[in-house]
């Protein structure tokens, strides 16, 4: 029975964040990657491995399956583009692009250029500040505000991604933050950002 619950909390686990799932198949990989090595000198039985991955797999599986029956579509994040554009303004990466595809490629979020210097939480979840909540015509933020924009910011996530210099800034970034993040302990308080609260937003799909 023990393992029994072992299991199910770890599966829950890592339906809790959508980088639970990344971080657990990334781990899963490397295991099968060096599973020789595991088997071999850490007599790891290659059932526990399978075991592991059998898991991962059924997070992967429940995290669409709970938001298809919430009525939020078969997907594990619903709005992926937002928070990924978010880290995309954290690290300036988004201003760059804007400063110089504005011209040419207009979207809503050229009138933030130079306003765009702000911590990711701030550009989810502040409804004065944040470019997400621009337009928006009714207290459903999900639906009028979320899902459009996570279509709009797409083709500028695409044309970042391939920006061969855009590109690697984000990724100096994300290796930055990664380690930074492996070494701080104290995260600190957070405001709640339950759906229709009064600090913010949050989404059935992550």
């Amino acid at each position: 029975y023990f393992s029994l619950w072992l299991g199910a909390l770890f599966v829950f686990s890592m339906m809790c964040h959508s980088s639970h799932l990344l971080i657990a198949t990334s781990i899963v990989a490397l295991l099968f990657l060096f599973s020789k090595i595991i088997i071999r000198k850490f007599a790891v039985p290659l059932r526990r491995l399978l075991l592991v991955s059998s898991l991962v797999v059924s997070s992967w599986i429940l995290v669409p399956f709970t938001n298809w029956m919430y009525d939020a579509g078969w997907c594990v994040s619903r709005a992926p583009n937002i928070f990924l554009m978010g880290r995309m303004a954290e690290c300036g990466v988004l201003n760059d692009y804007l400063t110089v595809e504005c011209t040419q490629h207009p979207t809503s979020l050229c009138k933030y250029i130079g306003h765009l210097n702000m911590a990711t939480a701030t550009f989810l979840w502040d409804v004065n500040r944040s470019p997400v909540y621009d337009g928006c015509k009714s207290d459903d933020k999900l639906e009028t505000c979320w899902v459009p924009k996570n279509e709009e910011y797409k083709p500028v996530l695409k044309a970042i991604f391939t920006n061969s210099n855009l590109r690697n800034k984000y990724f100096a970034f994300v290796f930055h933050e990664t380690m930074k993040q492996l070494i701080t302990f104290d995260t600190g308080d957070r405001k709640s950002t339950r759906l229709n609260s009064s600090h913010g937003y949050h989404l059935v799909c992550r």
